[in-house]
């Protein structure tokens, strides 16, 4: 977008800049078969909402889908929508158009994809405590090797509003993705108990995670197929009585998170261990020592 001022400074200078298409670009390595493949336009000088047309072709230039919006802050990001009939071995590209304008630009190509298809998605176990190493395993149909994809782990809610904990990049060769990760959780002081969810008609809930597969932005596991892996927690506390001496071999019951009580016993050093209890605050109850 060259200009070329003529006039002094002093001067006025009227100059016609010219409406640009920068780019088209697909934002994803592969277009998969059914599934909505993203793509971003930039442009310069173009009017807010103007028209933009967009046109999925193929390799032969023949258009498989079409559809058309309006662009704003010279920026427009979307997807299309790729056949779920596409040849697997074909390259797509897209035509962007403005029409208002009299601009047209192609993107670049990428290869075509099979559906994204999950067999099978699951936690090696159940149940998870803190510094245990869990692994995640899937299957998929027939996904060409070198497939990159990013697992996504959410801590489950039941209102839908599950929370983020860590993203994983992987990749899925012979069509299977496995890897570790190693659970662990802060301060469990802030899990609402049983009597804070109460009056609220809820009931507590152990916090429980499940993961979701993004591949160039197809999300698989969305409705929590590789199961709840729940967190089951445990806690270490040494007892001492109101003049700080040690409470050796001594009973106490403890209030859980979840309503329940458990009876445990301190051992000859004062040292309070509980294994397998729901996560979330404890508060111990005990009676002072005759001696």
């Amino acid at each position: 977008m060259d200009s070329q001022f003529t006039k002094h400074t002093d001067q006025k200078h009227r100059i016609k800049l010219e409406s640009q298409i920068i780019y088209a670009l697909w934002m994803c390595r592969r277009a998969w078969a059914g599934a909505d493949a993203p793509f971003e336009v930039r442009t310069a000088l173009v009017g807010e909402g103007a028209e933009i047309k967009i046109k999925l072709k193929n390799g032969s230039g023949k258009t498989l889908e079409k559809k058309s919006d309006k662009i704003f802050a010279n920026r427009y990001r979307g997807a299309i929508a790729v056949p779920s009939k596409v040849d697997a071995n074909d390259m797509l590209l897209l035509e962007v158009e403005l029409s208002k304008h009299g601009l047209s630009i192609e993107s670049n190509q990428v290869p075509a994809g099979p559906p994204v298809q999950v067999e099978s998605m699951e936690w090696d176990r159940t149940e998870v405590r803190r510094g245990d190493v869990v692994k995640l395993k899937a299957r998929f149909k027939d996904l060409p090797d070198n497939t990159e994809a990013l697992i996504a782990i959410y801590e489950y809610d039941k209102d839908g509003n599950h929370d983020p904990v860590c993203t994983i990049p992987t990749e899925i060769n012979g069509s299977t993705m496995e890897l570790s990760w190693e659970f662990v959780y802060g301060d469990a002081g802030a899990i609402p108990t049983e009597a804070e969810v109460k009056p609220y008609n809820n009931k507590y809930r152990h916090p429980e995670y499940f993961f979701v597969i993004v591949i160039d932005g197809v999300r698989v596991g969305v409705k929590q197929e590789s199961g709840l892996l729940r967190f089951v927690d445990s806690f270490e506390k040494i007892l001492v009585d109101g003049y700080g001496q040690l409470m050796k071999d001594h009973e106490v019951e403890i209030y859980l998170a979840d309503g329940s009580t458990k009876k445990a016993k301190t051992d000859d050093e004062g040292k309070l261990t509980v294994k397998d209890v729901p996560p979330g605050p404890v508060y111990i109850n005990y009676q002072p020592s005759k001696e």
